[in-house]
Protein backbone atom coordinates (compact mmCIF):
# COMPACT_ATOMS: atom_id res chain seq x y z
CA UNK A 1 0.00 0.00 0.00
CA UNK A 2 1.82 3.41 -0.47
CA UNK A 3 2.50 5.98 1.89
CA UNK A 4 -0.02 8.71 2.48
CA UNK A 5 1.76 11.88 2.19
CA UNK A 6 0.77 15.22 3.02
CA UNK A 7 0.20 17.96 1.08
CA UNK A 8 2.43 20.63 1.28
CA UNK A 9 -0.36 23.01 1.98
CA UNK A 10 -1.93 20.75 4.73
CA UNK A 11 1.87 20.09 6.31
CA UNK A 12 1.51 24.03 6.76
CA UNK A 13 -1.88 23.87 8.00
CA UNK A 14 -1.20 21.23 10.48
CA UNK A 15 2.06 23.18 11.82
CA UNK A 16 0.03 25.77 12.26
CA UNK A 17 -2.47 23.83 14.29
CA UNK A 18 -0.29 22.22 16.50
CA UNK A 19 1.87 25.57 17.32
CA UNK A 20 -1.36 26.68 18.37
CA UNK A 21 -2.40 23.90 20.27
CA UNK A 22 -5.84 23.05 18.29
CA UNK A 23 -4.85 20.20 16.30
CA UNK A 24 -6.74 17.65 17.02
CA UNK A 25 -10.10 19.50 17.32
CA UNK A 26 -9.12 21.73 13.70
CA UNK A 27 -8.02 18.36 11.84
CA UNK A 28 -10.73 16.18 12.76
CA UNK A 29 -13.31 18.68 11.84
CA UNK A 30 -14.09 18.52 8.14
CA UNK A 31 -14.57 14.98 8.57
CA UNK A 32 -16.88 15.38 11.73
CA UNK A 33 -18.47 17.36 9.63
CA UNK A 34 -19.36 15.19 6.85
CA UNK A 35 -20.08 12.39 9.38
CA UNK A 36 -23.11 13.78 10.35
CA UNK A 37 -24.72 14.65 6.69
CA UNK A 38 -23.50 10.54 6.07
CA UNK A 39 -26.92 9.64 6.79
CA UNK A 40 -25.97 6.06 5.39
CA UNK A 41 -23.25 5.73 7.63
CA UNK A 42 -25.33 6.98 10.50
CA UNK A 43 -28.17 4.48 10.15
CA UNK A 44 -26.00 2.01 10.09
CA UNK A 45 -24.32 2.54 13.04
CA UNK A 46 -27.49 3.29 14.91
CA UNK A 47 -28.42 -0.43 13.73
CA UNK A 48 -25.48 -2.30 14.43
CA UNK A 49 -25.09 -3.61 17.84
CA UNK A 50 -21.07 -5.01 18.78
CA UNK A 51 -21.68 -9.38 19.39
CA UNK A 52 -19.76 -9.19 22.77
CA UNK A 53 -22.45 -6.68 24.07
CA UNK A 54 -19.79 -4.27 24.99
CA UNK A 55 -20.50 -0.46 24.32
CA UNK A 56 -19.03 1.32 20.98
CA UNK A 57 -17.02 4.17 21.64
CA UNK A 58 -18.57 7.24 19.91
CA UNK A 59 -17.78 7.84 16.45
CA UNK A 60 -14.88 10.78 16.89
CA UNK A 61 -13.19 7.97 19.02
CA UNK A 62 -13.53 5.64 16.60
CA UNK A 63 -12.26 8.19 13.48
CA UNK A 64 -9.32 8.67 15.74
CA UNK A 65 -8.25 5.45 15.60
CA UNK A 66 -8.91 4.21 12.57
CA UNK A 67 -9.47 6.72 10.35
CA UNK A 68 -13.12 6.47 9.46
CA UNK A 69 -16.67 6.03 11.14
CA UNK A 70 -18.29 2.75 10.82
CA UNK A 71 -18.66 1.09 13.49
CA UNK A 72 -19.16 -2.38 11.99
CA UNK A 73 -15.62 -1.93 10.23
CA UNK A 74 -14.01 -0.77 13.65
CA UNK A 75 -15.40 -3.79 15.34
CA UNK A 76 -14.76 -6.61 13.29
CA UNK A 77 -11.28 -5.53 12.38
CA UNK A 78 -10.61 -5.71 15.88
CA UNK A 79 -11.98 -9.43 15.39
CA UNK A 80 -9.09 -9.72 12.45
CA UNK A 81 -6.63 -8.79 14.47
CA UNK A 82 -7.33 -10.80 17.25
CA UNK A 83 -7.62 -13.79 15.71
CA UNK A 84 -4.25 -13.04 13.84
CA UNK A 85 -2.44 -12.28 17.21
CA UNK A 86 -3.75 -15.75 18.32
CA UNK A 87 -2.90 -17.60 15.06
CA UNK A 88 0.89 -16.19 15.32
CA UNK A 89 0.75 -17.66 19.38
CA UNK A 90 -0.16 -20.72 17.93
CA UNK A 91 2.45 -20.98 15.27
CA UNK A 92 4.87 -20.21 17.75
CA UNK A 93 4.13 -22.82 20.03
CA UNK A 94 2.23 -20.36 22.68
CA UNK A 95 -1.65 -21.39 23.75
CA UNK A 96 -3.81 -18.68 24.92
CA UNK A 97 -4.42 -20.42 28.29
CA UNK A 98 -0.68 -20.16 29.49
CA UNK A 99 -0.73 -16.32 29.39
CA UNK A 100 -2.11 -14.91 32.82
CA UNK A 101 -0.96 -10.72 32.00
CA UNK A 102 -1.37 -9.63 28.79
CA UNK A 103 -0.52 -6.06 27.91
CA UNK A 104 -2.53 -4.10 24.83
CA UNK A 105 0.62 -1.33 24.26
CA UNK A 106 -1.56 1.29 22.15
CA UNK A 107 -4.79 0.25 23.17
CA UNK A 108 -6.52 2.87 21.31
CA UNK A 109 -10.17 2.73 22.49
CA UNK A 110 -10.54 -0.94 22.46
CA UNK A 111 -10.97 -2.53 19.62
CA UNK A 112 -8.53 -4.87 20.11
CA UNK A 113 -8.99 -5.65 23.60
CA UNK A 114 -12.06 -5.79 24.38
CA UNK A 115 -11.85 -9.51 22.13
CA UNK A 116 -9.78 -10.73 25.36
CA UNK A 117 -12.88 -9.80 27.51
CA UNK A 118 -13.65 -13.75 26.35
CA UNK A 119 -10.43 -15.18 27.54
CA UNK A 120 -10.86 -16.77 31.16
CA UNK A 121 -7.91 -16.39 33.75
CA UNK A 122 -6.58 -13.55 31.74
CA UNK A 123 -5.42 -10.24 33.28
CA UNK A 124 -5.38 -7.95 30.35
CA UNK A 125 -3.85 -4.61 30.71
CA UNK A 126 -3.85 -1.33 28.12
CA UNK A 127 -1.91 1.79 27.67
CA UNK A 128 -2.54 4.49 25.18
CA UNK A 129 -0.81 8.02 24.53
CA UNK A 130 -4.04 9.62 24.43
CA UNK A 131 -5.74 9.91 27.64
CA UNK A 132 -9.25 10.55 26.42
CA UNK A 133 -9.48 6.66 24.25
CA UNK A 134 -8.24 5.82 27.95
CA UNK A 135 -10.99 7.81 29.99
CA UNK A 136 -14.07 6.02 27.81
CA UNK A 137 -12.02 2.26 28.18
CA UNK A 138 -11.87 2.72 31.84
CA UNK A 139 -15.65 3.56 31.68
CA UNK A 140 -16.87 0.68 28.97
CA UNK A 141 -14.34 -2.17 29.09
CA UNK A 142 -14.29 -2.81 33.30
CA UNK A 143 -12.50 -6.02 33.04
CA UNK A 144 -9.65 -4.18 31.49
CA UNK A 145 -6.85 -2.46 32.85
CA UNK A 146 -5.96 0.82 31.71
CA UNK A 147 -3.55 3.62 31.82
CA UNK A 148 -1.88 6.12 30.03
CA UNK A 149 1.76 6.42 28.66
CA UNK A 150 3.92 9.27 27.12
CA UNK A 151 5.00 9.39 24.02
CA UNK A 152 8.85 8.22 25.13
CA UNK A 153 9.14 5.70 27.91
CA UNK A 154 8.53 4.55 30.47
CA UNK A 155 5.42 2.25 30.71
CA UNK A 156 3.78 2.45 34.11
CA UNK A 157 4.33 -0.79 35.42
CA UNK A 158 7.10 -2.51 36.98
CA UNK A 159 9.84 -4.87 35.77
CA UNK A 160 8.77 -8.48 34.19
CA UNK A 161 4.71 -7.51 34.60
CA UNK A 162 3.56 -9.49 31.82
CA UNK A 163 4.10 -12.87 29.88
CA UNK A 164 2.90 -11.04 26.37
CA UNK A 165 2.59 -7.80 25.37
CA UNK A 166 2.04 -6.58 21.44
CA UNK A 167 1.58 -2.67 19.83
CA UNK A 168 -0.33 -2.91 16.73
CA UNK A 169 0.12 0.39 14.54
CA UNK A 170 2.40 2.46 17.13
CA UNK A 171 6.16 1.71 15.85
CA UNK A 172 4.38 2.54 12.53
CA UNK A 173 4.16 6.82 13.87
CA UNK A 174 7.56 7.19 15.45
CA UNK A 175 10.23 8.59 14.37
CA UNK A 176 13.96 6.96 14.66
CA UNK A 177 15.18 7.93 18.44
CA UNK A 178 12.11 6.18 19.82
CA UNK A 179 12.26 3.23 18.30
CA UNK A 180 14.51 1.23 19.60
CA UNK A 181 14.17 2.72 23.30
CA UNK A 182 10.59 1.97 22.99
CA UNK A 183 11.60 -1.71 22.17
CA UNK A 184 13.95 -1.59 25.25
CA UNK A 185 11.02 -0.68 27.60
CA UNK A 186 8.91 -2.97 26.38
CA UNK A 187 11.40 -5.60 26.83
CA UNK A 188 11.85 -4.19 30.51
CA UNK A 189 8.38 -5.35 31.68
CA UNK A 190 7.93 -8.59 29.43
CA UNK A 191 9.18 -11.28 31.84
CA UNK A 192 12.13 -13.29 30.50
CA UNK A 193 11.07 -15.74 28.10
CA UNK A 194 7.86 -13.35 27.71
CA UNK A 195 6.56 -12.89 23.84
CA UNK A 196 6.62 -9.68 22.26
CA UNK A 197 4.55 -8.94 19.24
CA UNK A 198 4.85 -5.75 17.12
CA UNK A 199 3.09 -4.41 13.67
CA UNK A 200 5.37 -2.19 11.33
CA UNK A 201 4.94 -0.86 8.22
CA UNK A 202 7.04 -2.82 5.47
CA UNK A 203 5.85 -1.25 1.92
CA UNK A 204 8.17 1.12 -0.10
CA UNK A 205 5.54 2.26 -2.19
CA UNK A 206 5.25 5.69 -2.24
CA UNK A 207 8.60 6.75 -1.43
CA UNK A 208 10.39 9.08 -3.16
CA UNK A 209 13.72 7.59 -4.62
CA UNK A 210 16.22 9.22 -1.83
CA UNK A 211 13.68 7.64 0.51
CA UNK A 212 13.97 4.42 -1.26
CA UNK A 213 17.79 4.28 -1.06
CA UNK A 214 17.63 4.61 2.06
CA UNK A 215 15.53 1.82 2.48
CA UNK A 216 16.86 -0.24 0.48
CA UNK A 217 20.04 0.52 2.45
CA UNK A 218 17.76 -0.87 5.34
CA UNK A 219 17.89 2.61 7.16
CA UNK A 220 14.55 3.13 8.43
CA UNK A 221 11.98 6.24 7.07
CA UNK A 222 9.93 8.54 8.32
CA UNK A 223 7.35 10.19 6.80
CA UNK A 224 6.09 13.90 7.73
CA UNK A 225 7.76 13.15 11.29
CA UNK A 226 6.97 16.42 12.47
CA UNK A 227 3.50 14.43 13.95
CA UNK A 228 4.71 11.39 14.77
CA UNK A 229 2.60 10.03 17.58
CA UNK A 230 -0.57 10.90 15.27
CA UNK A 231 -1.79 8.80 12.13
CA UNK A 232 -0.42 11.42 9.90
CA UNK A 233 3.11 10.28 10.71
CA UNK A 234 4.10 7.24 8.68
CA UNK A 235 7.44 5.04 9.86
CA UNK A 236 8.21 2.33 6.95
CA UNK A 237 10.39 -0.35 8.59
CA UNK A 238 12.99 -2.24 5.88
CA UNK A 239 13.06 -6.09 7.07
CA UNK A 240 17.10 -5.73 8.05
CA UNK A 241 15.72 -2.69 10.25
CA UNK A 242 13.47 -4.85 12.27
CA UNK A 243 15.93 -7.41 12.27
CA UNK A 244 19.25 -5.69 12.67
CA UNK A 245 17.89 -2.89 15.30
CA UNK A 246 14.26 -3.60 16.64
CA UNK A 247 14.76 -7.58 16.98
CA UNK A 248 18.40 -7.29 17.98
CA UNK A 249 18.75 -9.36 21.20
CA UNK A 250 15.68 -10.98 20.74
CA UNK A 251 14.52 -14.76 19.70
CA UNK A 252 12.88 -14.35 16.74
CA UNK A 253 9.31 -16.19 16.32
CA UNK A 254 7.30 -15.47 13.54
CA UNK A 255 6.20 -13.04 11.01
CA UNK A 256 2.99 -12.84 9.11
CA UNK A 257 1.26 -9.87 6.95
CA UNK A 258 -1.30 -8.04 8.81
CA UNK A 259 -3.18 -6.92 5.17
CA UNK A 260 -7.07 -8.22 5.75
CA UNK A 261 -9.85 -6.79 4.11
CA UNK A 262 -10.33 -4.91 7.29
CA UNK A 263 -6.66 -4.08 8.30
CA UNK A 264 -4.99 -3.12 4.77
CA UNK A 265 -1.74 -1.04 5.78
CA UNK A 266 0.50 -2.47 4.59
CA UNK A 267 1.87 -3.70 7.68
CA UNK A 268 3.77 -7.20 8.96
CA UNK A 269 3.94 -8.02 12.49
CA UNK A 270 6.29 -9.89 14.21
CA UNK A 271 6.83 -12.26 17.16
CA UNK A 272 9.80 -12.39 19.43
CA UNK A 273 10.66 -14.11 23.02
CA UNK A 274 12.39 -12.05 25.12
CA UNK A 275 15.75 -14.11 26.03
CA UNK A 276 15.87 -16.08 29.48
CA UNK A 277 19.62 -14.70 30.09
Amino acid sequence: MSIQRLSLSRRLALLAFTRAGVAPTALNMRDRARYIFDNETRGHNQRFIAPDGLPLPPPRLVYRVVGHFDYELFYYGGVTLFDLIRDMLEHGGVELDSLHAVLDWGCGCGRVIRQWGQVENMQIYGSDYNPELIAWGRLALPFARLSTNGLAPPLPFPDDSFDFLYGISVLTHLDEPLQRPWIDELRRVVKPGGYILVSVKISSHGLSADEHARYDAGQLVVVDKEFQGRNYCAAVHPDAYVRDVLTRGFEPIASLPLATPTFDHGQDAYLFRVPTT
